[in-house]
């Protein structure tokens, strides 16, 4: 009888996370053949006059699961222009710049890799000119994935540091096959962080994460599962790749706090760290486990995504800003078993703003599944996978919820002012998915179509 109770939870455990995985996303109208804009008929008379006197008009650029063109559409969801590249993610830079990827292993051939990975970094002009490109890494594949970023640029529009349209990138890309015996008796899928010139030559700077793990703070439990069975589609999954930018901490004395200094997270190890440019070691971190010291603060961070510092000039600078996707993940005794880990769990997501010296918490989005939730109406805040966040000039804050294909924008009150739902064809449970995405300063848009005031006015 106990054996017959132990596969009867083993067996609901295991539809449990099926459905939280499959059917949800299914629920939510993932399987579409068209691309549906914002019907504002949904939305309260109050939440439309929200929208009219309170938004950050500009335009939002949207990167879509892997192998999908970003577009970039205004205020009333038209579409205003389409990449011909992919992005994983996809970045605008001032002139209509786009920063982005091309030739993935999952479109383009099989090479036995779990997870997407891409040939080509590419530059590409407004008129979808490609500008430049990078595929020389390792054989002649750039294999990147999740991030880059402009180096000497912040991570989006600030009003006092200026972003460039050219210089050094660093590029987050991972090994298929690194041995390290003393982390695990298997290969490991190894996230490697490195760096191109605008020559396309590599300036010799490389950080490969298997190197620091004594630096990351992984328990017994921990080291054990990843021992014995270590993750798919990069042990460590990282998905951020950012440096720290100009803030007050370092101007105060705080060197790990540097501005050269690299910012990433980790999807799997619920690790959110900051490395010396210089020395390569971690100098910085929270988590894997959020249950001592002033980590208790936080709460645990599971599965977490897009987390960087707010540049100057904006509400909030200085303040650590990320996406704590919630679901599952954490390193246990069964490591990455069934694809990815699972020592933690939580059935929302939230966004939290805390202060990276004290930890303690600014500001919080969130909302909890109640009795009276309902799918149809957005009363739950869940992606297990993918999404971002992003600080905006007014003091708002542009949210993805990544797999619903859900952008929407909040005021610092949490009442959400303009939301748009991405949806694209095709029969993939992941199609109305969303990586990231950014909203864009109207002159760094060609001709400004939709007539926006442009922000240098508004918040320079």
């Amino acid at each position: 009888m106990e054996k017959n109770n132990s596969l009867r939870l083993f067996i609901f455990v295991i539809l449990f996370i099926i459905l939280s995985v499959v059917l949800i996303p299914i629920y939510n109208g993932a399987i579409q053949n068209k691309i549906i804009i914002n019907d504002y008929n949904q939305l309260t008379d109050s939440i439309t006059q929200n929208f009219i006197n309170n938004t950050c008009d500009g335009y939002t650029l949207i990167s879509p699961r892997e192998d999908y063109h970003p577009i970039l559409i205004d205020m009333q969801g038209r579409i205003i222009h389409e990449s011909s590249i992919y992005g994983f993610p996809a970045k605008m830079f001032p002139t209509g710049l786009l920063i982005g990827s091309l030739i993935s292993n999952e479109k383009f051939g099989n090479l036995g890799r779990k997870g997407t990975l891409y040939k080509f970094v590419i530059k590409e002009e407004w008129n979808n000119s490609i500008i430049w490109e990078f595929n020389n890494w390792t054989n002649e594949w750039a294999f990147q994935h999740h991030d880059f970023h402009l180096v000497g640029s912040p991570v989006y529009y600030s009003p006092v540091n200026k972003t460039k349209i050219d210089g050094n990138i660093l590029i987050l890309a991972r090994l298929d096959k690194t041995y390290n015996k003393s982390i695990s008796w298997c290969y490991l899928q190894d996230d490697v962080i490195y760096e191109v010139d605008s020559n396309c030559s590599l300036t010799g700077y490389q950080w490969h994460s298997n190197d620091h793990f004594d630096e990351m703070g992984f328990d017994i439990i921990s080291k054990i599962g990843i021992y014995f069975c270590p993750a798919g589609q990069g042990w460590l999954h990282l998905n951020t790749c950012a440096e720290v930018g100009n803030n007050k901490w370092y101007q105060q004395g705080y060197e790990q706090f540097s501005p050269e200094n690299i910012i990433s997270c980790s999807r799997h190890a619920n690790l959110i760290f900051i490395i010396n440019k210089t020395t390569g070691k971690i100098d910085w971190k929270i988590g894997p486990n959020y249950y001592t010291g002033l980590e208790k603060k936080l709460g645990q961070i599971i599965g977490p995504h897009c987390a960087h510092i707010i540049p100057e000039g904006l509400p909030g600078e200085g303040n650590m800003l990320l996406f704590d996707n919630g679901g599952l993940a954490g390193y246990g005794l069964f490591g990455g078993f069934i694809n990815f880990p699972k020592r933690y769990y939580r059935p929302y997501s939230r966004i939290i703003e805390f202060n990276p010296i004290t930890l303690d918490i600014v500001w919080e989005y969130k909302k909890i599944i109640n009795q009276n939730f309902s799918f149809r109406n957005n009363d739950y805040f869940l992606s297990w996978f993918v999404s971002s966040v992003q600080r905006l000039p007014n003091g708002n804050t542009l949210i993805t919820e990544g797999t619903k294909g859900r952008i929407f924008e909040v005021s610092k009150d949490k009442d959400i002012l303009w939301q748009y739902e991405y949806k694209n064809t095709g029969i993939s449970l992941r199609n109305n998915w969303v990586y990231r995405a950014y909203r864009i300063p109207p002159e760094w848009v060609p001709g400004n179509p939709s007539g926006y005031t442009l922000w240098e006015t508004l918040y320079e």
